[in-house]
């Protein structure tokens, strides 16, 4: 059985990353360290790399449809 992720948050330099795997004949999001993470630091993840193809490079559309940048406060910040 599967933990519960209370939220993942973006960075354009993440710890973690998602992969999709089929698993008993289901669609399931894979979340994976990529090195070691202590107890009190944010699981992170380059939203990028999981939204559709067509999102523009600088950030995601909001709901009116204008581009958002990114906050993430990361040195190599898109």
């Amino acid at each position: 059985k599967g933990q519960l992720v209370g939220g993942i948050n973006h960075s354009c330099d993440p710890n973690c990353r998602v992969e999709q795997w089929v698993v008993a004949g289901y669609a399931r999001l894979m979340v994976f360290a990529e090195g070691d993470i202590s107890a009190t630091e944010e699981l992170t993840i380059d939203y990028h790399t999981v939204m559709p193809k067509n999102t523009p490079a600088k950030g995601r559309d909001d709901k009116d449809g204008n581009i958002v940048d990114c906050l993430c406060g990361s040195e190599i910040c898109r």
